[in-house]
């Protein structure tokens, strides 16, 4: 079905998320989803604690979603303004790797892999995305908002750039979606 959508009907969409159980599930949908164009992850830290854990996540649930060529970013460690990661790791919701502590299966480790590192940083992959196709860009964050904030310092004209932004935040004065 994806394959029948042309690439001109389809949504570009940079996904900004700490992939945890519940990111992942937005993941796989905009993966799956054929009226979308998922150009990229640009990982956060969250509730998961350190980046590079939700940046693995997002490679991992990629590959079981049969899209492990969608570039994935890793952003900043810590919030805007602060100079360590969150102390709360989130273990106690989302197990202690984010995905629920599940081991992967023999079968998950065989499926394909892409070389999808890169050197830019989240950040500087909004920036540019916006830049290179400005009006067409959908941003979905449903982490921190942190990455969004240092590419909008990057590129200041990013609102005027991007076609939306979709926010799923949390709160001002206490961590978390609380």
């Amino acid at each position: 079905l994806a394959a029948l959508t042309a690439t001109a009907d389809r949504t570009p969409v940079v996904l900004v998320a700490d992939v945890g159980v519940d990111d992942a599930s937005a993941l796989i949908w905009l993966a799956k989803d054929p009226t979308v164009d998922l150009l990229g992850v640009a990982a956060s830290f969250g509730c998961h604690g350190d980046v590079r854990q939700t940046a693995a996540n997002a490679r991992r649930v990629l590959r079981a979603a049969g899209r492990p060529c969608v570039p994935v970013y890793v952003g900043s460690p810590y919030a805007l303004g602060e100079s360590t990661p969150p102390s709360d790791d989130g273990s106690y919701v989302h197990g202690s790797d984010g995905l629920g502590s599940v081991a992967e299966a023999p079968e998950e480790a065989q499926l394909p892999t892409c070389a999808n590192d890169h050197a830019v940083s989240a950040a500087e992959f909004i920036a540019q995305t916006a830049r290179e196709r400005p009006g067409e860009i959908t941003v979905i964050v449903t982490s921190p908002l942190t990455n969004l904030a240092l590419a909008y310092l990057l590129e200041p004209r990013l609102p005027e750039l991007v076609t939306r932004t979709l926010v799923m935040g949390g709160a001002v004065r206490h961590p978390g979606n609380v």
